[in-house]
């Protein structure tokens, strides 16, 4: 099921430990000076408190399935998310995201209706519904995971919102959002963090705080 991740272990494994050493959450904001050495993806340039004060907005898109689905009615529904920003045609560190996502999403499995999964592509005048069901096909079976494609204006408004917006799709920001809490909240995290980093967060944020 994860012999993509295999494949990319060795090559990559320098990368993703100095990306784990490097995971930001909450309101934490990387360094400027940071640069990536696998490609030209960017750090993220929005903390949470922006994306926070941004009206997430209901935009119509289309599902992996070929589904018209609204973004937070039909596929967030006031569920916790876990999302990532990718695109099929990336050889970089999309492989790692979708493997990451994909072994988070096998272990929420029994949590698939407290929880939404989901993908939104930055390049959706290329990926279309089949690219992406054939995409996430590679990381397994994973009805849970729900991957997005759409009019790109729609697709631009939804990424301008999280603060994931970049004319460049190579540039696109390195971030998993997970959100939001009982405060309207996303944490933020890099998209290269190891998969049991990413769950740990999940559990945490879904744990009732103490009275």
């Amino acid at each position: 099921m994860w012999r993509k991740q295999r494949n990319l272990r060795r090559g990559h494994l320098p990368v993703l430990l100095s990306a784990i050493a490097s995971l930001t959450m909450g309101l934490a904001v990387p360094s400027a000076t940071t640069t990536n050495a696998h490609d030209n993806h960017r750090k993220a340039e929005v903390n949470t408190e922006q994306v926070q004060g941004r009206r997430i907005p209901d935009v119509r898109l289309t599902d992996q399935n070929g589904h018209r689905v609204r973004f937070l009615s039909d596929v967030l529904r006031q569920r916790r998310a876990l999302i990532s920003f990718i695109y099929t045609s990336c050889k970089t560190t999309c492989p790692m995201v979708g493997a990451t996502v994909a072994k988070v999403a096998e272990q929420f499995q029994k949590d698939s209706s407290d929880l939404a999964i989901v993908s939104v592509s930055v390049d959706p005048d290329y990926d279309t519904p089949a690219r992406l069901l054939s995409w996430r096909n590679e990381y397994g079976d994973i009805p849970q995971w729900t991957l997005l494609t759409g009019p790109k204006r729609e697709i631009d408004q939804l990424l301008r919102a999280f603060g994931a917006y970049s004319a460049n799709r190579e540039d696109h920001s390195e971030i998993l959002l997970l959100g939001p809490d009982e405060a309207g909240k996303w944490t933020r995290m890099s998209s290269l963090a190891a998969w049991y980093e990413v769950a740990a967060a999940i559990r945490a944020a879904t744990v009732p705080a103490a009275k």
